[in-house]
């Protein structure tokens, strides 16, 4: 009997796992944006609240999809300088709002780890003043490998790198009353992720993540007030940190 108890057991245990794996999560990071901008550089430090859903298809082994999408959103810190006079110091707040799309396809070791190709849409719009905002769009391709929780282990870890395939940003400044729209795209760069959790009941996970962005120095874009050059703008090499905790509920 005892024999018969620990093999239903053991077939219990698999078939939960091999469940459609459906989540939804909250967390809170700490973000950082820089801007490499001379003789005083912009910098944004300050939290951002997110909220997810995902989902993982019910498989042990082989080839396998999921998804996860995410909104996001947080009133930072802005110490910088003017758009026009770049010798000026600047403070204030940026208010962001945003959400990101992902779609990846992993290839599962059984009770091992997880090897992740993902293709990721992300866009946040960036209000600096009442005059000024600025909307993001990115693609990129994240490579990894991720070690999954199972019954027999309730630690996650993983980790890998972002690779930028397409970016656009369009501002909206306003100087001496007149309002410019801007097209840009910052240039493409690459940064490394990395995320670490333990579960802590059996349906709830608590994730630790370190994340971000880096693009390169964007297009220039040639200002004109009364048909005669007013100024060349463009995006400067720029640098976003996150370091955030999750909760995370599944089943």
């Amino acid at each position: 009997m005892r024999c018969i108890a620990l093999a239903a057991l053991a077939c219990a245990l698999a078939c939960s796992t091999a469940h459609a794996r459906w989540s939804v999560d909250a967390g809170v990071e700490s973000y950082a944006w820089r801007e490499a901008t001379t003789p005083i550089e912009v910098h944004e430090h300050g939290p951002r609240f997110s909220f997810g859903a995902g989902y993982v298809q019910p498989r042990q082994q082989g080839l396998l999809f999921a998804y996860r999408g995410e909104l996001y959103g947080g009133k930072v810190d802005y110490n910088g300088s003017f758009q026009f006079d770049a010798t000026q110091a600047a403070s204030g707040a940026s208010v962001y709002l945003g959400t990101t799309q992902a779609a990846q396809a992993r290839w599962r070791w059984p009770a091992t780890a997880d090897a992740v190709l993902g293709l990721e849409y992300e866009a946040w719009t960036r209000h600096l003043t009442t005059t000024q905002e600025e909307n993001y769009r990115t693609v990129s391709l994240r490579l990894g490998v991720e070690r999954v929780a199972s019954a027999t282990s309730r630690v996650v870890a993983g980790g890998g790198m972002r690779f930028l395939l397409a970016t656009g940003e369009d501002a909206t400044i306003e100087e001496a009353g007149i309002t410019y729209a801007l097209g840009l795209e910052p240039g493409r760069d690459s940064n490394p992720f990395l995320h670490a959790g333990y579960r802590v009941m059996p349906h709830v996970t608590l994730l630790g993540t370190w994340d971000g962005m880096r693009f390169g120095r964007s297009n220039e874009v040639v200002l004109f007030k009364r048909g005669k050059p007013r100024a060349v703008v463009s995006q400067p090499p720029s640098d976003a940190t996150r370091l955030g905790v999750r909760v995370v509920y599944g089943w």
